[in-house]
């Protein structure tokens, strides 16, 4: 059975996309990788370094953040 976040949908990420995690904060999808169990995202953190994250469990967790336009 496959575990998924409390939507029940499961984030989508892509490389080179911003996102802020609520534990690690901002960083950069660096890979997303499909397997049979889950779909797995890598983000640098500038602080946390790299870590790779099962999607299934990020509902909630990281979200895409969406770059500002120079004014």
């Amino acid at each position: 059975p496959q575990r998924r976040g409390g939507s029940g949908r499961m984030p989508r990420f892509k490389v080179g996309q911003a996102v802020r995690h609520e534990r690690f904060g901002s960083g950069v999808v660096t890979a997303v990788e499909a397997k049979e169990d889950d779909v797995y995202v890598t983000v640098a953190f500038p602080t946390a370094g790299e870590r790779t994250f099962a999607s299934s469990l990020l509902a909630g967790k990281m979200v895409a953040v969406r770059k500002r336009s120079p004014a």
